[in-house]
């Protein structure tokens, strides 16, 4: 039985990578950290009664002046439960809780167009995409090497401020319960509220 991460611990993980790039990404000349607030529709097949999934995470995208496309450096999770529901346990049916989740922790690059309030971007790479069930007396998760892609658009507030929609896509399956074809990727989409760098238009 593998042990389940808890969403929590995760958001803790994406705030501790944050706050490390941000040395880094203060060298170069610009840059956005964009946090997303959206949802994660599961395959209904593989993840129901907790197909629908919140989802949440960080877009954060630096680079000099002069490159063509920027660096990309994300971290995303999602997460549902479903509270009493019938489990079978060895023919013995009772109740209990199930949770479904997935991270996502993706590298790549990523083009943001405009210097003024409208900007969209775009960007796909790699990375690294796990999923759990929890059926409260079992558990599994497994994780595994993933593709991804995305874009949306983001308007610049004032001198700092951002704010938009993003949606990206990932192709990633995992091993569950000895099921090796379920989905831990998919669609995420959302709204986007962050702050970019240089302070100017």
């Amino acid at each position: 039985m593998k042990t389940r991460p808890a969403v929590a611990t995760r958001f803790a993980l994406a705030l501790s990578i944050l706050l490390l790039a941000a040395p880094a990404t203060a060298a170069f000349a610009g840059g956005d950290v964009n946090f997303l607030l959206g949802v994660k529709p599961m395959d209904k097949a593989d993840w129901a009664p907790v197909e629908d999934q919140g989802a949440f995470g960080a877009e954060v995208t630096f680079g000099r002046e002069t490159w063509p496309v920027w660096i990309a450096v994300d971290y995303f999770a999602s997460a549902a439960v479903e509270e009493r529901v019938p489990i079978n346990v060895g023919g013995f049916v009772t109740s209990g809780d199930i949770t479904g989740s997935t991270f996502e922790f993706d590298l790549g690059i990523r083009k943001i167009w405009g210097k003024k309030r409208t900007r969209p971007f775009f960007g796909g790479g790699v990375g690294l995409v796990g999923a759990t069930y929890d059926a409260d007396f079992t558990d599994d998760s497994d994780q595994t090497a993933a593709l991804w892609a995305g874009g949306g658009v983001f308007w610049r507030l004032g001198r700092r401020f951002n704010l938009g929609g993003s949606v990206r896509w990932s192709d990633a399956q995992v091993s569950i319960f000895e099921n090796d074809d379920v989905q831990a990727g998919g669609l995420t989409y959302g709204l986007i509220l962050g702050w970019g760098w240089p302070i100017s238009f």
